[in-house]
């Protein structure tokens, strides 16, 4: 995570702008990310053309509480706008998959945001993915 995070900063802005937390602006805690590089919790997969970063999906790894299995999560998963109609994203979805089970994962759990094409997508493919538990957002004040 530590050297993906110079690549994907731009877009990790946009896409904190599109679906990050409502009324929040972007600060990243660089801290935290370099202890989940260091801890070897979390991975990130950059979608190339080129050159030049277009997609990135950003992935952390823990125990899970009740199971005790190595469960993959997903931070976020992004493609720039020209590039969604393509198949970038089933390809960083995959490649994602991928990697969390070759570190041992046995979970992989995608949190998206309601009624986005990603949340729609894994919808279409209830028979790979099943919807499991949605995520209310409460601030407190």
């Amino acid at each position: 995570m530590r050297q993906a995070l110079p690549i994907v900063r731009e877009l990790l802005q946009e896409n904190f702008h599109e679906t990050g937390l409502p009324g929040r602006k972007l600060c990243i805690h660089k801290a935290t990310y370099e202890a989940i590089s260091d801890a070897g919790a979390g991975f990130v997969v950059v979608a190339f053309d080129g050159e030049k970063p277009v997609g990135f999906s950003s992935v952390f790894l823990s125990i899970h509480q009740h199971t005790s299995e190595l469960c993959a999560t997903n931070d976020t998963v992004f493609l720039l706008a020209k590039y969604r109609n393509s198949s970038l994203g089933g390809q960083l979805i995959v490649r994602s998959e991928r990697a969390a089970k070759e570190r041992g994962a046995t979970l992989f759990l995608w949190q998206v945001v309601v009624d986005t094409p990603i949340d729609r997508a894994f919808a279409s493919r209830a028979s790979a993915y099943n919807l499991f538990q949605k995520i209310y957002l409460k601030e407190l004040k």
